[in-house]
């Protein structure tokens, strides 16, 4: 009788995994292929009975900063946790919520390490704070979900504790609260690309924002000019990241090839003759630069001019405009002048650039106040 069956995993191949040809056999692994790799995360997948230790997905981010989750280990170190090849302990599940989790740093020592543990012939994990019990490998899926479920907001109410300073921040974290009282921790939000709710944490942080929400902010204010019946259309960072795959790969061949994708090509061609029969004569757009940096292009139709403005008055990515030129020459005939001249507010710190990209928009399309170091956190 075979004891070690192949095993169907769905991989991007044909292989099979089968336990034999790559457990205990006395060797070190750099790289696994996709069947091994596949095979290790179906081995550190929860089992459904343990889903009820978690919060449930739509309770209130308000309600998820108290809800009792197992305590974080303290002074603990990687030698307190071992992998063994002692057959797991069964019917743990009801013991969890009372039993401590290791730290993040230790968990990531932990997870780095399993792999090869695994192949190693392990079975198991030991803990000196619980040695009577051999967790399943599934327990690191459950100490990472269960630390990380409540440390991103815990962070976010953190940093929204020491707002308030100002009216505006009062009213601001006022605001703030009753969002967190009515929509759910875990999920994404409709209407935003499936924006996960978790990203919003960032924007209670001095974290670097992400294109998602970049996006999210910029349909905020797509929806705000469409209410208003204005003659302004602000478009996501897909655009731009279209406009700068446009010009040839090979210098002096503006014939060559492209690295834009057909279905790139086909998305600027629908803004490009819809461009042309629309009542639309502004375009914004943000767009992102190497290294982690995000500035704006307004385009005149009407005036035959692109304003480009950065925080950090950056030299104008010459790509990108090069892009952008083929662009309209294509669509309407002509180039158009480019200015730096866009109004902006000057960039003074160093992870701001996302929000000052869009405050560009909102002030010179609507008036709104530019952005400030001193305000930042009400904006």
């Amino acid at each position: 009788m075979d004891l070690n069956p192949p095993i169907e995993i769905d991989s991007d191949d044909d292989a099979k995994w089968v336990p034999g040809e790559w457990i205990a056999r006395g060797k070190k692994y750099e790289n696994i292929p996709a069947h091994v790799d596949a095979a290790r995360h179906c081995i550190l997948q929860l089992p459904a009975s343990v889903q009820s230790h978690f919060p449930p997905k739509n309770l209130p981010i308000s309600r998820l900063l108290l809800f009792d989750l197992p305590p974080v280990a303290r002074d603990e170190t990687l030698l307190d946790y071992t992998y063994t090849t002692m057959e797991p302990t069964r019917n743990i599940e009801d013991s969890l919520a009372f039993l401590a989790v290791p730290s993040r740093r230790v968990l990531q020592q932990m997870v780095s390490n399993f792999g090869q543990a695994w192949l190693d012939a392990n079975k198991s994990i030991c803990t000196s704070l619980n040695p009577d019990i051999a967790y399943s490998f599934w327990i690191l899926t459950y100490w990472r979900d269960v630390t990380e479920a409540k440390r991103t907001w815990l962070q976010a109410e953190h940093w929204l504790h020491k707002t308030g300073g100002t009216h505006d921040e009062a009213e601001l974290k006022l605001q703030v609260r009753g969002i967190w009282s009515v929509v759910g921790w875990h999920g994404s939000l409709a209407g935003f690309g499936g924006l996960p709710i978790s990203d919003l944490a960032k924007l209670f942080s001095n974290k670097y924002l992400n294109s998602r929400l970049v996006d999210a902010m910029l349909t905020l204010l797509s929806l705000r000019a469409r209410i208003a019946g204005d003659e302004a259309l602000i478009i996501g960072t897909t655009f731009a990241e279209f406009i700068r795959l446009l010009p040839p790969i090979i210098d002096g061949a503006p014939a060559g090839p492209i690295a834009i994708s057909i279905g790139g090509q086909k998305y600027l061609k629908k803004y490009g003759s819809w461009f042309r029969i629309s009542d639309h004569k502004r375009l914004y757009n943000v767009l992102y630069r190497d290294p982690n940096h995000w500035t704006t292009s307004l385009v005149n139709f009407e005036k035959k001019q692109i304003h480009y403005g950065d925080g950090l008055k950056w030299k104008r990515p010459e790509t990108y405009f090069v892009g952008f030129q083929n662009w309209i020459e294509k669509y309407h005939g002509t180039e158009f002048g480019v200015s730096d001249d866009l109004v902006c507010a000057p960039q003074t710190d160093g992870f701001n650039c996302p929000i000052i990209a869009v405050n560009t928009i909102a002030h010179n399309e609507f008036g709104d106040t530019l952005w400030t170091k001193e305000k930042a956190k009400a904006m």
